[in-house]
């Protein structure tokens, strides 16, 4: 999957056009005399309203062509290198026979990932034409009822559990195929991005980084056992990180129902390295089990392996060892791990399940709880911002009248560029906003009502007049209370801001200053 990312384009049409917002319909002189005053600054709404299909960053035009400002590319392209249908060296056959192919609704363009039970293949609905990641089970498979029903089942439950924080399944389906075979397939959510085990095999996580995570992948852990389902295998390879680094928990393959639970001791199910220790001891899966798979993922976030990766080369000497041995410290492998963070994650991981949180709602209260603590507003904004290859930020330090303020400058299509600043307020933790904002142009008494017509229908933010080098300006203002804001939002009204400010000072001033 995170080889798409760097070629995935998209056509114009896949994005919103806005049309019908200055409703042609409107007969009235009122009606006429907006649409001759406010023609420009619709236009302008329009196309920043308009949102890539990729990253969800306000478009922009450039001449006929709309672009991704964050991408900085044409949105086009992409669909052409999918109909080339260019079948992977590492594919096994059956893989590669069905690329091109259509299952029910679905058009099998690209195989993001291969497995010993099954292919996941990036799909395109023929009628919506909406992206979606199809999951086929393996022929080899084809005629066992018992794994034929398991699959049944995962999309089932899957389909029952809806959360930002976990990947969406929309349908299941049974079709023949090209040879005359029969394929079973499950339409998920296609999340453009890489697997968490991907990221730790790759990056050294942050504490921060991998705190916030965290909050992300409890959040969906906490949802499924909301609904009485118990995951029975979580761990980094079964959940997704999205360009905008929101972390989704994945393949409830092995899920099942709390209530059918059986008491009698049963066969380890689930990956090892991450399972609690009454697994081992033949006891099944609670929602207190999953929390211990949850610490042990965030151990391998921080530490780059699972707890006892070096402690055994046997799956009985790992039993053994799980069963015996507490989990190390992490802030023996990293350092720089602060105490709180290493608190959380040895709580998570207690070896007595009493002494552990009881499911993932109690396991989301203490980390939303550690991460109000550990997450200073630096952190936060470099990580909103570090993989952005056209945005670049710096702190200005304050003094005994401020506090600390950061620029960030965006670089748009066009060679244009746009200043965003961003400010904490004093005061409480709990009462602190984060105020984002981003210069447009002098006042000028001729813009007054075109602006203010325009800002009831600016979408994000508003347009506002705040002094700038001894003079009034109309700014584009944005604020979120400072104990809810998280990276993705940071990102979000950065690129907006920046897009809107940027177009506004165009339309009011012709000039790139700001």
């Amino acid at each position: 999957m995170s080889s798409l990312r760097n070629d995935c384009r998209f056509p114009d049409d896949a994005a919103p056009t806005g049309a019908g917002d200055n409703g042609s319909s409107e007969s009235t002189r009122q009606g006429a005399y907006e649409q001759t005053l406010l023609a420009p600054a619709m236009t302008t709404v329009r196309h920043a309203q308009s949102l890539c299909p990729r990253c969800r960053t306000r478009l922009t035009r450039a001449g006929e062509r709309l672009l991704c400002p964050r991408c900085d590319r044409a949105t086009r392209g992409f669909e052409a290198g999918c109909e080339s249908a260019v079948v992977p060296s590492h594919a096994s056959d059956w893989a590669a026979s069905l690329i091109g192919q259509r299952l029910g609704e679905f058009r099998l363009q690209a195989l993001l990932g291969e497995g010993a039970a099954g292919a996941v293949f990036l799909a395109k609905h023929g009628a919506l034409k909406r992206r979606s990641a199809v999951k086929v089970l393996s022929p080899a498979y084809a005629y066992a009822d018992a794994v034929g029903l398991r699959f049944l089942e995962e999309a089932r439950t899957a389909s029952s559990l809806v959360h930002p924080n976990v990947v969406t399944t929309h349908a299941v389906g049974t079709d023949a195929v090209g040879d005359g075979s029969t394929v079973r397939w499950i339409e998920q959510e296609f999340v453009p991005g890489r697997s968490l085990q991907d990221a730790i095999e790759r990056t050294t996580f942050q504490p921060s980084e991998a705190a916030r995570l965290l909050v992300d992948i409890t959040a969906g852990l906490a949802a499924a056992h909301r609904i009485g389902l118990v995951h029975r295998d979580v761990k980094p390879d079964n959940i997704l990180l999205t360009h905008c680094r929101t972390a989704k928990l994945g393949d409830f393959g092995l899920a099942r129902p709390l209530e059918t639970q059986l008491p009698t001791a049963q066969a380890v199910v689930g990956t090892p390295n991450y399972l609690a220790p009454e697994i081992f001891a033949g006891e099944e899966h609670t929602p207190g089990t999953d929390v211990f798979s949850l610490g042990s993922t965030f151990f391998a976030m921080l530490a780059g392996a699972p707890p006892f990766a070096d402690a055994a080369t046997t799956f009985d000497e790992l039993s053994v060892v799980v069963q015996t041995q507490r989990i190390p410290s992490i802030r023996r492998v990293r350092p720089d791990v602060p105490l709180e963070i290493a608190e959380c994650q040895t709580a998570l991981c207690d070896r007595s399940p009493k002494n552990r949180p009881a499911d993932g709602v109690a396991a989301l209260q203490l980390v939303e709880a550690l991460l109000g603590h550990c997450r200073d507003l630096e952190t936060l904004v470099g990580t909103a911002l570090r993989d952005e290859p056209c945005v670049t930020w710096r702190r200005i330090p304050g003094d005994e009248r401020s506090d600390d303020r950061y620029e960030v400058d965006v670089l748009l299509p066009g060679g244009r560029t746009q200043r965003v600043f961003i400010e904490e307020s004093d005061g409480p933790y709990s009462e602190r906003n984060v105020t984002f904002d981003s210069i447009c142009g002098p006042i000028d008494a001729a813009h007054f009502e075109r602006v203010l017509r325009l800002n009831s229908r600016v979408s994000h933010g508003a347009i506002a007049i705040k002094p700038h080098e001894g003079r009034d300006h109309f700014v584009m203002v944005d604020t979120y209370p400072r104990g809810t804001l998280d990276a993705e939002e940071v990102r979000r009204s950065v690129w907006e801001l920046a897009v809107y400010a940027d177009e506004m000072e165009q339309l009011l001033t012709g000039d790139d200053r700001h």
